[in-house]
Formats: structure tokens, C-alpha cells, sequence
């Protein structure tokens, strides 16, 4: 699936994509097949919401999750 980062918390290593359904899901560092640092950086750079990322949607009990999250140039 493909989405947008609508957020990113990088004390807490985590995040949040918009996906292309409207969901949002969470992320966490781990997950990401990027580069983290990179993409906190972007995030900040660019304002937010503009980073578009392809990832692999998931469900946990807590809610709907993105796993190998990827920036995508």
C-alpha cells in the first residue's frame, strides 16, 4: 500500500502513515526499511505530510499497523 507520513514522534521512535484508504497507521523505527534518521529529518525539513512511503498493512489489537515501511524518491 502506499500512504503518507502524517506524523512522526522521533523521541518515542514511532510514527503515524495515512494510508491511501484514509487509515491511519502506525509505525514504529523498527519497522522501516529506510533509513530513520533520514526520514525524521525529511519530516521536519519538508513540514509534514509530504513524504510518500510504500508499507505492508497490518492488524493488531491496538489498531492497524504499517510494517516495512519504505520512502518512496
Amino acid at each position: 500500500m502506499v500512504g503518507t507520513v502524517s506524523n512522526v514522534i522521533p523521541i518515542k521512535q514511532y510514527g503515524f502513515i495515512t494510508g491511501q484508504d484514509g487509515q491511519e497507521y502506525f509505525f514504529h523505527k523498527e519497522e522501516t526499511v529506510s533509513n530513520w534518521t533520514e526520514l525524521v529529518a525529511d519530516f521536519n525539513m519538508s513540514g509534514g505530510s509530504k513524504i510518500k512511503v510504500s508499507f505492508e498493512p497490518s492488524r493488531t489489537p491496538k489498531g492497524p499497523r504499517a510494517k516495512n515501511v519504505s520512502v518512496i524518491e
